[in-house]
């Protein structure tokens, strides 16, 4: 439970090779910068490992890693290792969204009570804004559910850590209930927005609802079967002992490696995906090809609809954020801490590139970490 306040949008030197594409004219040009990066901010920063991935619709032009798995251990973060990405699943929950709204199961106009239609009619009204297209972009007024304490009066049953996908399907039903129950949480001052772990496990319901089947299942058969990503769901360390640890700093501001404390399984479709640093690569490579018209999955208006939105018609990006950044031209990003990784995703729409950098601490150090590779992918980019 101690992590999930931090689903929100931070020895020995472990090596593991670079990967490239073919063009090796453009790549390797890149190869030493990425190399040197990667070793020297290890080093500086003093954090456990560090992976990238940079890619473009047509393949991976950068792979790579350094560091170990656990502090004071030897075992080298690899390609194939997964890594905690945290909120960065909800990309991939709206990603879910946009198949079932193209199969026609739902629409993004669909509210919660048109789904649950037994929910009563007083909270019916009261979350009369509670639409999937909503809850996705934080506009639902769904009680964020970031703090620790807010799980304090929620049924036992519902903070399990170990549900079978069947069992989480109708616990996340019963969270729906849940938290219909509470007043609307309104975003303070002049913002249009209020993060929601919960709007996520609100969402994900109704899509279960539509289908029939738990998230678990839809993600795995819709998008990482097709994919050919191999996803986990928790920490990677719940999984494997030998696997890569989140790291904090203890009380007496050391890192040190966490214990992997699993999150509710209700929580999956907000934040407790761990992909690859190879899995992370096609994830974004789909995203990228989805935006140049080129996915078997998605049509490039829903992949427009989830990652930029329609800021005419007031529709925002969902699971993403979209700016516009001088020399970049239009950027969707999703920054996560899961309180013992960091994970930032990038997608560079017009120059038609993505990037992905994780880090397995979440400390201070880990995010000037972050600010030093982000800088290097950057250079070669602007």
């Amino acid at each position: 439970m101690k992590n999930i306040a931090l689903l929100a949008c931070i020895f020995s030197l472990g090596i593991s090779g670079p990967s490239f594409g073919k063009d090796d004219s453009a790549n390797k040009i890149l190869k030493g910068l990425f190399d040197t990066t990667l070793q020297e901010t290890v080093i500086k920063h003093n954090i456990p490992g560090v992976s990238l991935a940079l890619v473009s619709p047509d393949g991976i032009i950068y792979e790579g890693t350094r560091g170990v798995r656990k502090m004071g251990k030897s075992k080298p973060i690899l390609l194939s290792d997964p890594l905690h990405v945290g909120s960065n699943t909800k990309a991939v929950t709206a990603y879910l969204a946009a198949i079932l709204v193209r199969q026609g199961k739902i629409d993004w106009n669909t509210n919660v009570s048109d789904v649950f239609p037994n929910i009563p009619k007083a909270e019916a009204q009261k979350y009369n804004q509670a639409t999937l297209a909503n809850l996705l972009s934080h506009r639902a007024w769904i009680k964020p559910m970031t703090k620790q304490e807010d799980f304090a009066g929620l049924p036992r049953a519902l903070l399990d850590t170990h549900l079978a996908p069947t069992a989480a399907m109708q616990a996340r039903k019963q969270f729906v209930s849940q938290m219909l129950q509470y007043e609307p949480s309104l975003p303070k001052g002049d913002k249009d927005t209020n993060y929601s772990n919960a709007g996520y496990v609100v969402a994900a319901a109704m899509l279960e609802q539509v289908a029939g089947k738990p998230w678990e299942t839809l993600v795995q058969e819709d998008i990482f079967k097709p994919l050919d990503i191999h996803a986990l769901i928790g920490w990677p360390a719940e999984h494997d002992r030998n696997g890569v640890y989140g790291h904090l700093l203890d009380d007496d501001n050391k890192l040190v490696a966490d214990d992997p404390a699993a999150l509710p399984t209700i929580l999956a479709p907000a934040g407790d995906l761990s992909l690859s640093t190879e899995d992370n690569a096609k994830w974004l490579m789909e995203n990228l090809k989805c935006l140049q018209g080129q996915s078997k999955i998605l049509t490039t208006a829903a992949c427009n609809r989830i990652e930029i939105g329609n800021p005419a018609s007031k529709q925002l990006p969902m699971g993403w954020s979209s700016t516009v950044q001088g020399g970049l031209g239009r950027v969707s990003t999703h920054v996560s801490s899961s309180g013992t990784f960091m994970t930032y995703a990038v997608v560079y729409i017009d120059k038609q590139r993505a990037v992905a950098i994780t880090i397995n601490s979440a400390n201070p150090d880990a995010a000037l970490a972050f600010r030093d590779v982000f800088s290097a992918v950057n250079s070669q980019l602007l």
